[in-house]
């Protein structure tokens, strides 16, 4: 049995209340979280037309942020295991909403640039805080049909995050400038960080986590409740014993089709087609709203036909290079299309992105690495990201911008070929740690 098809039989409907209450909470921070993000790349064109920097400083501005991510995934994957993982949810809000607003503070001071820079960076690392103790709260606070939703739903909120971006910076861009757009955004992450400290630690108590003890066994309250007596697994010996090398290898690809490609759509557009950078931004809203299915295809791919994370991702890899493909032959016809293409090929990496950094996850919760597992492969994927994000602006400024959809073709590729290479290694490891092994899940 799946740790995400459990029953409700045994759970008390206050429990499943407040479940359900920290469930919505759990996807509205990631949400938000999304609007404090992605602020930065919809306010790319408009800053630059002022003069703030130019699209190489943006593109490093942009790589110090993914940078500063993944090295924070990395360190708060770990800390998600031993420390409070609403704690850091709330920290991690509370602080990117300081940076918003300190970036849109920045143009006030000389050589303004750096100091966006800076911020944007520890901007990075506070966002980074929210991922690995969300995937760590939906396994250990959650339970039966409420950690099944949560775990589908939590996807979506990446979409619609970056819609609800793409809007407030678009209408704020054209009335107010892009100062606004990061105390507007920033404002939103504090207030939300509040709400979150005020309603997590009232469902918590009610929901008594199952934690992991020193000897693998999982307890409730102290209690064992598994008789299990090995020694809890080490992160590494996870990674070479069940096939976690080729998901690792496979979501660097990813990072750079996920991330690394949505980053700059605004300024492909805008340089593209001449338009301004509010209306880039709207159009750009097209992209997640063609995402917002892509967790849900995944899911459904993989629960009915393949019951493998890694070959339903290979066959998504395939979808984003055929998309890119047709990009190139198609992609002068007009801006919307073109988004349109785009979006195809990011929505299917956000299927993808789900498989490995919720679903794969999650199988590793009965041995306390469910925060590990996924800060570690986060931190490879926005690694990647990074060094795309920054590489993709000069290959648009050096060749173009046919010459990054070419680019983006042989990524795609290449992740197509080394996640279907992995699936068998992932089928045949996978079983080894996690608590229910019936392959028909």
């Amino acid at each position: 049995m799946s740790l995400l098809s459990q029953t409700d039989s045994a759970i008390s409907p206050e429990k499943r209340k407040q479940a359900t209450i920290l469930g919505v909470m759990l996807c509205i921070s990631y949400c938000v979280s999304y609007i404090g993000r992605l602020d930065f790349s919809a306010c790319i064109p408009a800053m630059a037309a002022e003069g703030v920097f130019n699209s190489a400083f943006a593109g490093l501005t942009g790589t110090g942020f993914l940078i500063f991510y993944g090295i924070g995934q990395f360190i708060n994957g770990f800390l998600g295991d031993r420390t409070d993982p609403g704690a850091m949810i709330g920290i991690g809000l509370f602080f990117s909403g300081i940076c918003n607003i300190c970036v849109g503070l920045s143009s006030s001071f000389p050589s303004s640039k750096y100091f966006i820079l800076g911020f944007w960076c520890l901007a990075g690392y506070f966002s980074s805080m929210l991922w690995a103790p969300i995937v760590k709260c939906i396994a250990e606070y959650l339970t039966g049909s409420v950690k099944s939703k949560v775990a589908i739903n939590i996807s979506a909120t990446i979409p619609a995050g970056t819609v609800l971006s793409y809007l407030l910076s678009s209408l704020l861009l054209s009335a107010y400038g892009w100062n606004s757009v990061f105390y507007a955004c920033g404002s939103l992450l504090i207030a939300f960080s509040i709400v979150w400290f005020l309603i997590f630690y009232r469902s918590a108590s009610v929901l008594k986590p199952e934690r992991i003890s020193h000897d693998n066994s999982k307890t409730r309250n102290g209690d064992n409740i598994s008789g299990a007596s090995d020694q809890t697994p080490g992160l590494f010996t996870l990674i070479a014993s069940t096939g976690l090398v080729f998901t690792i290898l496979s979501i660097l690809f990813n990072g750079v089709l996920k991330d690394g490609v949505t980053l700059w759509v605004p300024s492909l557009i805008s340089d593209s087609f001449s338009l301004s950078p509010s209306s880039a931004s709207l159009i750009s809203v097209i992209l997640p709203i063609i995402n917002l299915p892509g967790a849900y295809i995944a899911i459904k791919l993989n629960n009915r036909y393949f019951n493998n994370e890694m070959t339903t991702s290979a066959l998504l890899f395939g979808i984003s290079a055929a998309s890119f493909a047709l990009l190139c032959l198609v992609g002068s016809f007009g801006p919307v299309l073109t988004v349109i293409l785009i979006a195809i090929s990011t929505s299917a990496m956000l299927g993808a992105n789900t498989m490995f950094l919720t679903y794969i996850p999650l199988e590793f919760s009965s041995v306390g690495r469910s925060s590990s597992i996924t800060g570690f492969l986060d931190a490879c994927s926005y690694a990647a990201s990074a060094v795309s994000g920054v590489t993709i602006g000069k290959i648009s400024s050096a060749y173009g911008w046919n010459a990054a959809v070419y680019s983006w073709i042989a990524v795609a590729a290449a992740g197509f070929a080394v996640t279907l290479a992995g699936a068998r290694f992932w089928k045949a490891g996978r079983h080894k740690y996690v608590s229910d092994k019936d392959d028909n899940q």
